[in-house]
């Protein structure tokens, strides 16, 4: 989304004259963080509440809250699938494959989770990193926290 100034700039008009326009045709900025919230609360199945009778802007954030909805479905019935597809691979051919080619099908595998874990916001949205390799390895084989000792280094 551009700014006034970037929309003024980029169609060379006078920034006050694009404000006048934009309220005179009644343009409203959609506030995302109210969409996030509405797409949050859809995904944890709170019922979606309905705009208000005339609030063009609250109609029109809805509408992208449900068009964020419908793709973030979309994305996470694509990352299964490539999950799934993924898990045949490997089932079927996982020990002929080569190295670089298990590299790829790895780093799609773990794409595609991280893709679902996103969507279905399983992740604390404080964390801003993600483990290493070895950190979730550790953690697969329960070498955390004292669980079986780590005699591999």
């Amino acid at each position: 989304m551009l700014s006034v100034n970037a929309l003024a700039a980029k169609y060379q008009m006078h920034e006050a004259t694009l404000r006048k326009w934009i309220k005179k045709e009644g343009w409203v900025r959609i506030d995302a963080s109210a969409r996030r919230s509405v797409v949050t609360a859809a995904l944890q199945g709170e019922q979606v509440p309905e705009a208000p009778e005339g609030d063009e802007a609250a109609r029109r954030m809805l509408e992208a809250a449900a068009e964020d909805l419908n793709d973030m479905d979309l994305g996470l019935k694509n990352a299964r699938l490539a999950l799934m597809r993924v898990h045949v691979i490997l089932s079927e051919q996982g020990h002929s494959l080569m190295p670089q080619d298990l590299k790829v099908i790895s780093e799609t595998n773990r794409i595609n989770i991280d893709t679902i874990r996103r969507i279905r916001q399983m992740d604390d949205p404080e964390d801003k990193g993600s483990a290493d390799v070895k950190t979730v390895m550790d953690l697969i084989m329960g070498r955390r926290d004292g669980l079986v000792a780590d005699n591999s280094e």
